[in-house]
């Protein structure tokens, strides 16, 4: 049998890496979504907020598209910024920025999808992306899933929670 050729085999190498740094970005996301949309909707609870909703809720498709996207594209500068710390040797505060930008956008975006989901949705072209990212994103997840790293990572921490159970319960 004969090995792939070398730029494969360093692809092959990276790949794993990069598709888990992706998974675990989205698993972040994903995880944040819906308790931060909670947290947002007990906010929307006080009347200027619920006024404010109210208008999105209501928005035509364009302007949904825009309250959807500004509060997120607006957290970007704070992302990069948490990158340039972190790249200049400030790891803690990097991090601490980069993962701060990532849960107030999160907040923010997981709300208001929720009040603009069905005006978006009618735009077709970000129903179509929409789709392609749902499953790009169970692509990622299923890939991740399977590799023999994330397997044995799973069985380990099953084992140590079943340990845990035992002997703690």
């Amino acid at each position: 049998m004969t090995k792939p050729p070398l730029r494969k085999r360093i692809l092959r190498a990276f790949a794993f890496p990069f598709v888990l740094f992706v998974a675990l970005l989205l698993w972040l996301e994903e995880w944040l979504w819906e308790p931060l949309g909670n947290m947002m909707r007990w906010f929307g609870g006080l009347p200027i907020i619920r006024n404010i909703e109210n208008l999105v809720r209501r928005a035509p498709p364009w302007l949904a598209l825009a309250c959807f996207a500004i509060p997120l594209i607006s957290m970007l500068p704070f992302k990069l910024a948490g990158l340039w710390l972190f790249g200049k040797g400030h790891a803690f505060s990097g991090v601490g920025v980069f993962l701060s930008a990532k849960v107030v956008g999160t907040a923010l975006g997981a709300r208001i999808f929720a009040l603009t989901q069905p005006s978006l949705m009618q735009l077709q072209w970000f129903a179509r992306l929409w789709t392609w990212f749902i499953a790009m994103r169970e692509r990622i997840y299923t890939r991740v899933k399977e590799h023999p790293a994330w397997v044995g990572i799973h069985k380990t921490l099953a084992s140590i929670k079943t340990w845990f159970r035992a002997h703690f319960h």
